[in-house]
């Protein structure tokens, strides 16, 4: 399904502030290596972030960013 401009726009100023207010969202959406994630991606696991926080799901206790770039880091080491 394709994305309405108005949609791609709102989801860059959305990913864009989300960062600016979150250093370790910031350090995984910049990627790792060959790894990148666009702003659609951002913007699903950012509101994904958003509802499991508001939700007060914890996991592990391990910080959701840090478990995502955890696995970019891994990921890249097996390509």
């Amino acid at each position: 399904m394709r994305r309405s401009n108005v949609e791609k726009v709102r989801d860059e100023e959305f990913t864009s502030l989300y960062r600016q207010n979150n250093p370790q969202a910031a350090a995984w959406a910049a990627g790792y290596g060959p790894i990148e994630h666009g702003v659609e991606t951002q913007a699903r696991v950012f509101r994904m972030a958003d509802l499991l926080a508001s939700r007060r799901v914890r996991g592990d206790g391990v910080p959701l960013f840090e478990a995502l770039h955890a696995s970019d880091r891994a990921a890249c080491a097996a390509m």
